[in-house]
C-alpha cells in the first residue's frame, strides 16, 4: 500500500506540474498553447483570425486588426483611392479584409474622429466631403494655427533638422520639374511631410493633432487643385523663403511666410469651384489648366 501511495503522490505532483506549465503557456481557446481545431473552425466561419492573432509593426509591437484596418483605409482616403462622398459599407469591408464587423466598426469610429469619414445614423459611413465654405473656414483656421506651430517648433529644431528640411525642399524642386501626374502627386506628399517636419519641435501634441486633421481633410481638394496648376515655381519659392527663415531661427518671419503661403491656397481654392465637383481620385488624371500658383 505504501509503495502504491508513494507512486500516486509522484504521479499527482507530475500532473500538477504539467498543468501549471500548460496553463502558463496556453492561449485562449487552446490546450497547452496549441489552438484547437474547434477554435480554428469557429474563427474561419466568422471570417476572423484566432482571437489572439495580431500583427507586428516595427517598434509598435503587436497591433490589433482594427488598428491595421484604420491605417489601410486612412492611406486609401489620403491617396485618392476612396473619393469624397464614397460610401463605406461595413459588410463590404469585412468581406474584403476577411474580418468580422467588430474591428470594422472600431476603425470607422476612429476615422470619423479624425474627420476623414462621416457616419450618419441609419445611413452608414461615407468619406467626408467639404463644401467651399467649409474648406475656406478650414484654411482660415490653419492660417492661425500653423504659424503658431512653427513658432513653437523653431527654437527646438537642430542643425540636422534644418538639413533634413533643406533636402525635402530640394526633392520637391526636383519633382516639380516632372510633367507627369505622378510627379505632382509625389510632390504633394513631400509638401505635407515638409510642413509637418517644420512643426516637429513644437512639443504641442494637441495642436499637432488638430493641424494634422485639417491637413488630412483638405487633401482630396489639394489633389484636385494640383493638376490645374501650370507649374509649382511659386510654391517652391515660398518653401525656400520659409526654410531660410527657419535656418536663421527667425520665428516672426517664418510665421509670416507660412501664413501667406496658406492664404494663397485658400484664395485659389475659393476661385476654382471645379475642385469641389470632382475631387481627384487615383487614376483620374484630369485636365491641365492654368490657375494662380498655389498650394499648401
Amino acid at each position: 500500500m505504501s509503495g502504491r501511495s508513494s507512486t500516486s503522490r509522484i504521479m499527482a505532483r507530475a500532473a500538477a506540474a504539467l498543468y501549471k506549465r500548460c496553463h502558463a503557456q496556453r492561449r485562449p481557446g487552446s490546450r497547452c498553447g496549441v489552438e484547437t481545431g474547434i477554435q480554428r473552425g469557429r474563427s474561419a466561419q466568422r471570417g476572423e483570425a484566432p482571437p489572439t492573432m495580431t500583427h507586428r509593426s516595427g517598434r509598435e509591437g503587436y497591433l490589433p486588426r482594427s488598428h491595421l484596418l484604420t491605417q489601410q483605409l486612412r492611406e486609401e482616403i489620403l491617396g485618392g483611392h476612396l473619393a469624397p462622398g464614397q460610401r463605406l459599407r461595413q459588410e463590404d469591408l469585412a468581406s474584403r479584409f476577411a474580418i468580422s464587423r467588430i474591428p470594422v466598426r472600431e476603425a470607422l469610429r476612429q476615422l470619423a474622429s479624425e474627420g476623414l469619414i462621416t457616419i450618419v445614423p441609419h445611413s452608414g459611413a461615407r468619406v467626408s466631403t467639404l463644401d467651399p465654405g467649409e474648406l475656406d473656414e478650414l484654411y482660415r483656421i490653419r492660417e492661425q494655427l500653423d504659424p503658431l506651430a512653427v513658432t513653437l517648433s523653431l527654437p527646438r529644431l537642430s542643425a540636422e533638422d534644418c538639413l533634413a528640411l533643406r533636402r525635402r525642399v530640394e526633392a520637391m524642386e526636383d519633382l516639380s520639374g516632372r510633367d507627369e501626374l505622378d510627379g505632382r502627386l509625389h510632390w504633394l506628399v513631400e509638401d505635407v511631410q515638409f510642413h509637418l517636419a517644420t512643426y516637429a519641435g513644437s512639443n504641442a501634441p494637441t495642436l499637432l493633432r488638430i493641424v494634422q486633421t485639417l491637413l488630412n481633410r483638405a487633401q482630396p481638394y489639394r489633389r484636385a487643385l494640383i493638376v490645374l496648376l501650370p507649374d509649382l515655381q511659386t510654391q517652391n519659392a515660398e518653401h525656400r523663403l520659409l526654410l531660410d527663415a527657419i535656418e536663421r531661427h527667425d520665428a516672426a518671419s517664418a510665421a509670416q511666410m507660412l501664413e501667406v503661403h496658406i492664404r494663397r491656397t485658400r484664395l485659389t481654392l475659393s476661385s476654382r469651384r471645379e475642385v469641389f465637383s470632382q475631387p481627384l481620385a487615383a487614376g483620374n488624371t484630369g485636365e491641365h489648366r492654368c490657375a494662380p500658383h498655389t498650394t499648401g
